[in-house]
């Protein structure tokens, strides 16, 4: 983008322009060659009236005039071109940074919720962890009941108070197994409690 020829082809109104005057140009030329049938290998010449009224002859130079046009033309159309590319980089740089901006406000979003989840996954993990420590203790209170709920004979059934005294003790073991898992995991610092 550095010459002003890149700029020049960039400017596709008079690109447009130029293919449409050499098809046009062609298209006349190939018209001339179906009539005459005969080219010439010189330039065209056409005859010219000089200040002497004498006709003279005049080398069509339409390259040479188109050239000359085409310069002059050019450099406005550049720089006119110029100022449409800035304006259009301006907008699409605001864009770029907008775009870069939500990218960034999406990536800290997801972060933000992978955090939230990880925390809930951890509170979750931690209460299946006391959830287990508790039914692992009642299977203990549920194992001393079963055996005294099975139908052997024995001293120890004859009073019904021994019943009453070794539920309540097996209770309180468990209570108290409980207390000790949940200081152990405290002191551990596996739960937050």
């Amino acid at each position: 983008m550095d010459d002003d020829g890149d700029m020049a082809e960039m400017y596709l109104s008079e690109k447009k322009e130029r293919s449409e005057e050499s098809f046009v140009a062609d298209q006349y030329l190939n018209n001339c060659i179906s009539v005459n049938n005969w080219v010439s290998k010189s330039a065209p010449v056409s005859p010219v009236s000089s200040s002497s009224g004498l006709p003279q002859l005049e080398k069509a130079s339409s390259i040479g005039k188109h050239e000359s046009m085409k310069s002059s033309n050019s450099g406005m159309h550049i720089d006119e071109l110029e100022m449409l590319l800035e304006a259009y980089f301006v907008v699409i740089d605001n864009t770029l940074s907008k775009v870069l901006s939500l990218k960034e406000y999406i990536d800290d979003t997801e972060d933000f919720i992978n955090i939230k989840l990880d925390n809930v996954q951890n509170q979750l993990i931690q209460f299946e962890l006391l959830l287990s420590a508790a039914t692992f203790v009642v299977t203990i209170f549920a194992v001393v009941t079963a055996i005294f709920g099975m139908n052997f004979v024995d001293s120890v059934f004859d009073f019904s108070s021994n019943f009453n005294s070794v539920v309540i003790i097996s209770g309180f073991c468990c209570g108290f197994v409980y207390l000790l898992f949940l200081l152990f995991v405290k002191h551990r610092r596996l739960l937050h409690l």
